[in-house]
């Protein structure tokens, strides 16, 4: 399988470079995208261009604005699934903007200057703390010093079918990120039904913490859902649909006897999550927020089972 990386606002893919190194080690073929983020067609464009050249599939990763790119250009045939590292997930009609726009009140974010002909930059004296506290002092002063403008049309490109909605997606939330808020990164992950990993780390995690960043998108690959200490991975049953207008044409009894199965297995694999994340020590569970998102994933698929449930129950007297 192969790994398109695709990078975010005010960068080039050079900072890329130590998860690539890590991916083609263990074989992976990786290619990274030098998207021109002067507007998100011509990312998507540019994007799209490299997934034509793989051999097989893809797992189409990106950090930051990346995730807007990804998300448009991830309907793609060949991608079977998708990253986000710290990323912007728009659903349909967003843009990066529009998601700017709900950060929560007073969270640190990027510190843009206003546009200049049609192009964003970010405040230098600013880009150290903002971008990556954790970076080297040289290497964040010849970051700031090579910047990338961002093209305003790029900053408001809205998504027109976002590629999460079909593909499976997994999620890197960075808990120190000053430029996207982790609360926002949280609620994106979560509308996505994305496998989520935290890591404390800053909005530059895949310069500064590449391995981690390489294990997920590994496990992207080869369909990993997530392996903690105590919990087991939770994957919805095949028999079930996202929605309920997807179900299987069957008799109703029989229906409902498989729905009901399905609805007890997941409350149980939901209320051992929960248990095991009320035993378990700091140490025992180094994500507690994973475990709890994997809980209420569990239960929000109950949630759409119960309502099959209830309409069967209806029709049938």
């Amino acid at each position: 399988m192969a790994v398109v990386l695709v990078h975010g606002a005010f960068v080039d893919g050079s900072g890329w470079r130590p998860v690539h190194d890590l991916l083609t080690q263990d074989g992976y073929q990786v290619a990274v995208v030098q998207n021109p983020t002067v507007s998100l067609r011509d990312d998507v464009a540019a994007t799209r261009l490299v997934i034509d050249a793989q051999d097989g599939p893809v797992v189409l990763v990106g950090h930051s604005y990346g995730g807007a790119v990804i998300t448009e250009a991830g309907t793609h045939p060949k991608v079977g699934a998708l990253v986000y590292v710290a990323a912007f997930a728009p659903d349909a009609d967003e843009s990066v903007n529009t998601l700017i726009d709900t950060f929560p009140s007073g969270a640190p974010q990027m510190p843009g200057l206003p546009p200049r002909g049609g192009f964003i930059h970010q405040d230098p004296k600013k880009f150290h703390e903002s971008f990556g506290a954790d970076l080297p002092d040289d290497l964040a002063a010849f970051m700031s010093d090579a910047e990338v403008p961002w093209g305003t049309d790029a900053a408001t490109g809205t998504v027109t079918d976002p590629a999460w909605r079909t593909r499976p997606s997994w999620y890197l939330v960075a808990t120190q990120d000053r430029e996207l808020p982790p609360a926002t990164q949280r609620t994106m992950a979560r509308r996505a039904r994305s496998t989520v990993v935290e890591l404390p780390a800053t909005h530059a995690v895949y310069i500064t913490r590449p391995a981690p960043v390489a294990d997920l998108i590994e496990r992207a690959a080869r369909g990993d859902g997530p392996r903690q200490a105590g919990v087991r991975p939770v994957r919805r049953p095949a028999s079930v649909k996202p929605e309920a207008d997807d179900m299987v044409d069957e008799e109703p009894r029989a229906e409902l006897a498989r729905l009901e199965a399905q609805i007890a297995e997941l409350r149980q694999t939901a209320r051992e999550l929960r248990d095991g994340l009320n035993d378990a020590g700091p140490t025992d569970i180094e994500d507690r927020s994973q475990v709890i998102y994997e809980a209420e994933q569990q239960e929000a698929i109950v949630g759409e089972l119960e309502r099959r449930r209830d309409e069967l129950r209806a029709q049938l007297g």
